[in-house]
């Protein structure tokens, strides 16, 4: 079973998190890191090493708000030095973490593709959609 950290400005990966809990339940082996105005990104990395270093060696989905962002940048940085059990998407949705959390007896590789399927698929244009039916 894999671990799952969220990563996000602001309070994001906390709600979502606790979003999730009240959907799915409580989850054990999950957790948020949210960065707040004025916090440096090196106090940032470091509480999200203390977050790694808590999942005791098992193998780290880190799911991070946006690509290039302070999140992404300090799990990269654990990543590029050799951290090899740390698998990090961008991006994240609620669908997406879900599907991660209802996924977890399996292996991160297995899932990968149907984290980010999941992510994408969830996002709609109703009103084309109702106006395409209109139009049959």
């Amino acid at each position: 079973m894999y671990n799952i950290i969220l990563a996000s400005h602001g309070d994001m990966a906390k709600y979502t998190l606790k979003t999730c809990e009240m959907i799915l339940g409580e989850q054990e082996g999950v957790d948020s890191l949210c960065l707040q105005p004025g916090q440096t990104k090196d106090n940032y990395e470091a509480e999200l090493k203390e977050k790694i270093n808590a999942c005791e060696g098992g193998e780290v989905l880190v799911l991070a708000d946006i690509y290039g962002g302070t999140p992404f940048n300090s799990a990269i940085t654990h990543i590029l030095r050799g951290n090899n059990n740390i698998t990090l998407l961008t991006g994240f949705n609620l669908p997406m973490v879900i599907h991660a959390l209802m996924n977890r007896e399996r292996e991160i590789k297995e899932v990968i593709a149907e984290i980010q399927d999941v992510g994408t698929e969830g996002i709609r244009d109703v009103n084309e959609m109702l106006n395409s039916k209109d139009n049959e």
